[in-house]
């Protein structure tokens, strides 16, 4: 009841949701393809390669916000 009543409390977007349910439903059947063609080893270099490109462009973009440029 709590859950019924808190989402009916919300203002959603509910555009945006739509939105990105199909980006988000092409990104689960990529994900599942690269699973089936690449090794366990294989997705952990390439998710350490994003995560490291993520944590560059996040610290770049605060310096950029930062400096003002």
């Amino acid at each position: 009841m709590a859950l019924y009543g808190h989402r009916h409390a919300l203002a959603g977007d509910w555009i945006l949701l739509l939105e990105l349910v199909a980006p988000a439903l092409l990104a689960t059947y990529l994900g599942v393809k690269l699973t089936e063609t690449l090794s366990a080893q294989q997705l952990r270099k390439i998710f350490g390669v994003f995560v490291i490109l993520m944590g560059v462009f996040m610290v770049a973009s605060n310096m950029a916000i930062i400096f003002n440029c």
